[in-house]
């Protein structure tokens, strides 16, 4: 895959983060296969209580320009835990990649045209919708922010500016550092991207408050 002068789109490692969500797992690896831009691998970074999800990364198409890798770690804070899987992608771009959300299929060639052709280092969405089954919410946010799951960023970038160490707000401070250096280009994402509302968000969604409000379901699903 290359773009018109013949350069080569850089590697994509989609860093999945899972605990405890075996339920989830399998939506996000099809929305990962199902991706229009190649150059892509998919890591599943894995902390769960117990039961590991390896076998749920068994048969992930393995192609020239698309594979899977499952590591298994230690309990980790949520900062800390995307901060490992920056450090262990092969990709010049790393795509958070959540392991309950759904990502349309053009989700990851929107983020790297942005990426390549642009001039910052993180790109996200600031809004998009909420689901817990039978309930929608949109949520948007303030063009100057994005939603974390969302991101997309040049690795060494990432690395020079990591998450703090922390489980609740790390995404925040990361988000805001980016925004505060000129580095954070957000678009809506209503329809590239929805996200899982469920009793083991890492931090809750206060769906109906706030920037949040009722919608019909996307016509995606």
């Amino acid at each position: 895959m290359s773009d018109e002068r013949g350069n080569a789109w850089p590697l994509v490692t989609c860093v999945c983060l899972t605990r405890n969500r075996r339920e989830f797992l399998p939506r996000a690896i099809e929305c990962f296969r199902g991706q229009t831009y190649e150059p892509r691998e998919l890591l599943v970074l894995d902390d769960s209580d117990a039961e590991s999800v390896a076998d749920l990364c068994v048969g992930v198409e393995f192609t020239g320009h698309v594979w899977a890798a499952y590591v298994r770690v230690p309990r980790l804070v949520f900062g800390a835990k995307r901060n490992r899987g920056m450090a262990l992608a092969t990709g010049q771009i790393c795509a958070n990649w959540d392991d309950d959300d759904w990502s349309a299929p053009g989700r990851l060639m929107d983020q790297v045209e942005r990426l390549v052709l642009g001039h910052q280092a993180v790109t996200g969405y600031h809004n998009m919708r909420f689901t817990d089954g039978p309930h929608w919410w949109f949520y948007d946010g303030a063009a100057g922010f994005a939603l974390d799951t969302s991101l997309a960023y040049w690795r060494a970038w990432g690395l020079e500016h990591p998450y703090p160490v922390q489980q609740l707000g790390a995404d925040g401070v990361f988000i805001r550092g980016a925004a505060q250096l000129g580095q954070l280009s957000t678009v809506p994402g209503g329809d590239l991207m929805w996200a899982s509302v469920h009793e083991g968000n890492t931090s809750p969604r206060k769906v109906g408050t706030g920037c949040y409000r009722e919608c019909e379901a996307p016509c995606l699903v």
